[in-house]
């Protein structure tokens, strides 16, 4: 139990869930790959956002860089 109470000190000090969120396959990465590293991280987190927290689907993660 001690274990969860550490990763949400560490959730809670980071800020955004979604920075922890990582890509799965790489058709989550693929329209990621046209934009810059700053660009990327951006709509990583907007795109894991929009799926409340969760990785989010493919679709997604291209919808968002459109």
């Amino acid at each position: 139990m001690g274990t969860n109470g550490s990763q949400n000190e560490i959730s809670d000090e980071m800020g955004t869930n979604g920075s922890q969120i990582l890509p799965t396959t790489e058709r989550q990465v693929r329209p990621l790959t046209k934009l810059e590293p700053s660009q990327q991280q951006e709509v990583w987190r907007q795109a894991v956002e929009q799926v409340g927290g969760k990785v989010p689907p493919a679709r997604i993660v291209k919808d968002v860089v459109q």
